[in-house]
């Protein structure tokens, strides 16, 4: 597969063209909410800083209506469930999967209920 091809996938009826080609891995993630909209912040890890302070660098903000994080959410959810159904679990997951077994989740690491809002 050439640059072209990776950049471009066909999907349906339309074409998807990326403008920015390159992948960042996001391993801790901020959020924040309005009435109106949720931010995701995204960031690779928590580094030490020159004084020493630990320092959480932000490389990617996301900014989506509702309706887009409950599609987020939704799909997040399809694909994780297919790829525990699959034993695609990497050790760590397995691991970190072990450790929590007894502990009640952390409420940041949810992901919201999906419920139906009535405008």
């Amino acid at each position: 597969m050439n640059s072209n091809e990776r950049n471009e996938e066909k999907v349906d009826s339309f074409c998807i063209k990326y403008e920015q080609p390159a992948v960042t891995l996001a391993k801790q993630f901020i959020l924040s909410a309005s009435d109106e909209e949720l931010m995701l912040d995204c960031s690779s890890g928590i580094i030490t800083g020159e004084n020493g302070e630990q320092l959480l660098p932000i490389h990617s903000r996301l900014v989506m209506p509702w309706s887009a994080a409950r599609r987020l959410c939704e799909l997040l959810h399809q694909v994780v469930g297919q790829q525990e159904a699959r034993g695609s679990l990497t050790p760590s997951d397995k691991a970190a999967r072990a450790l929590n077994a007894d502990k009640k989740p952390r409420r940041a690491a949810k992901l919201p209920k999906m419920e139906t809002i009535n405008g």
